[in-house]
């Protein structure tokens, strides 16, 4: 990052001395992780904040991702960042709790109330063919929260 672009990257830092995170101010993507609008071989393009702040202060990350120790989207501290692959980034997801699973998945067609009926009707013999019209989903939908594939964190 040259002077002048960490000179308009640190404008947009909010340190907050009880947590330690520099909390990002400026712009913020759609997943609500900060943006910064800088030039790249002499062409505009925008970037993640936390990434810009990593390889700054950290060196190049290349094909890794840049996760966060804090679980703060809008967190640029390079303190707080860390390098990982994409399945390191997934794991970290899914252990903090963060992955979309059950209702929170704006795609699921079932409902959390339906899983256990579901499972009983299944128990008592319905196929998943059968299961799937029930519930207005395709039969492998149905199947995998028969058998908790999916939904597995409702009993």
């Amino acid at each position: 990052m040259d002077a002048a672009t960490l000179e308009r990257f640190m404008a947009k830092v909010q340190p907050e001395p009880m947590s330690g995170c520099w909390l990002w101010d400026g712009a913020l993507g759609s997943h609500g992780y900060g943006q910064l609008r800088v030039r790249v071989s002499g062409r505009p393009k925008t970037l993640s904040a936390h990434r810009l702040s990593y390889e700054h202060w950290n060196g190049p990350l290349g094909a890794l991702c840049c996760l966060h120790r804090c679980d703060t989207r809008v967190c640029v501290n390079p303190d707080h960042l860390f390098a990982g692959t994409r399945a390191e980034n997934s794991a970290d997801m899914v252990t903090k709790g963060r992955q979309t699973m059950g209702e929170r998945n704006p795609m699921a067609r079932l409902q959390r109330a339906d899983i256990p009926t579901l499972r009983r009707l299944a128990r008592a013999g319905w196929s998943a063919a059968a299961l799937g019209r029930r519930f207005g989903v395709c039969s492998e939908t149905a199947r995998r929260a028969a058998v908790g594939e999916s939904w597995g964190h409702v009993e």
